[in-house]
C-alpha cells in the first residue's frame, strides 16, 4: 500500500517520471525507453538490431511491482520522451512502434518491451 502512494505522489509533480529518469537506466537495446526504477533486466533475454526498415529489439526485466504500477510509470514517461500512446500497451514515435507486456508473477511482474517499425511508416 505504501509503495502505491509513494508512486502515486512521486507521479503528482509535473515532470517527476522524466526527472527520475534523466540520468538513470534505460532498457538495454531500447537507449530511449527509460527501465524503470526497481525493474531489473533480463540477462541473455533480449536483443537488438538494425535493419533497412528500422530497428527490431526485444527486452526483459522483473520488478516487485504490481502491474497497474508499471502500467502508470510508462504512461507518464513515454509520452514525456515523445512516444505517443496507441493504447493496450503500445506506444510509437517517429517509425516505431514499442509494445509492453506486462505479466503477473509470484511476488511481482516481468515486463517484456518489444520495438520494431511500424506498419505503414
Amino acid at each position: 500500500m505504501a509503495r502505491a502512494a509513494l508512486l502515486a505522489l512521486w507521479l503528482a509533480a509535473p515532470g517527476a517520471a522524466l526527472a527520475q529518469t534523466a540520468g538513470g537506466a534505460f532498457v538495454a537495446g531500447l537507449e530511449d525507453v527509460p527501465l524503470m526504477p526497481g525493474l531489473l533486466e533480463t540477462a541473455g533475454a533480449g536483443f537488438a538490431f538494425d535493419k533497412p526498415s528500422g530497428r527490431i529489439a526485444e527486452a526483459e526485466a522483473t520488478g516487485p511491482f504490481a502491474a497497474d504500477e508499471v502500467q502508470i510509470f510508462y504512461a507518464s514517461t513515454l509520452p514525456q520522451l515523445g512516444w505517443v500512446p496507441m493504447g493496450g500497451d503500445r506506444y510509437r514515435r517517429e517509425g516505431e512502434t514499442l509494445r509492453l507486456t506486462i505479466e503477473p508473477l509470484s511476488g511481482g511482474v516481468r515486463v517484456r518491451f518489444s520495438l520494431a517499425p511500424s506498419d505503414g511508416g
